[in-house]
């Protein structure tokens, strides 16, 4: 059997010690932010798991590493993160004015002597016609569909 220790923030105080289930407040300290009130508090058990594994917001535990979550619109494929689809930026224009009178102004970019809509955020052109969506920073391209997620080892606490 093994005694597990994690930390948390939390906008209420936990006053009262629960000893059900063999968890239990150790500590409970109050901290003053302008306009909040957070406390700080350490929870302690009694298991027969060895290890608590902790990984930081925005990742997610996995074989005892922690990988980055994908972000919006794109597919969890374990190592990988799946890009969303591509989609066609329309048809080029003669000149940038008759572009952005369509687009917006500053809605618009030069490709081969024609003018197209720009691509939106998270995407880059492809060719004269196409907006390929990008992966996010930290994440290897694998020139496709994926993103190759980074990963490290797990914060342990005993």
């Amino acid at each position: 059997m093994t005694f597990i220790c994690f930390k948390f923030h939390t906008k209420m105080h936990l006053d009262v010690i629960n000893f059900s289930h063999n968890i239990f407040v150790v500590k409970s300290k109050m901290v003053k932010l302008p306009f909040l009130l957070f406390a700080t508090v350490l929870v302690c058990a009694f298991s027969t798991q060895a290890l608590l594994h902790s990984c930081p917001y925005g990742y997610k535990l996995a074989n005892n590493n922690c990988w980055p979550t994908c972000p919006k619109y794109f597919q969890d494929d374990g190592v990988y993160c799946r890009k969303p689809e591509a989609y066609a930026r329309g048809v080029g224009h003669a000149t940038m004015s008759l572009c952005e009178t369509v687009h917006g102004v500053d809605a618009c970019e030069p490709n081969n002597g024609l003018f197209y809509a720009m691509c939106r955020p998270g995407f880059r052109a492809v060719g004269c016609c196409v907006c390929s969506p990008t992966c996010p920073n930290g994440m290897k391209d694998m020139g496709g569909a994926s993103c190759q997620k980074n990963s490290f080892p797990a914060h342990y606490s005993v």
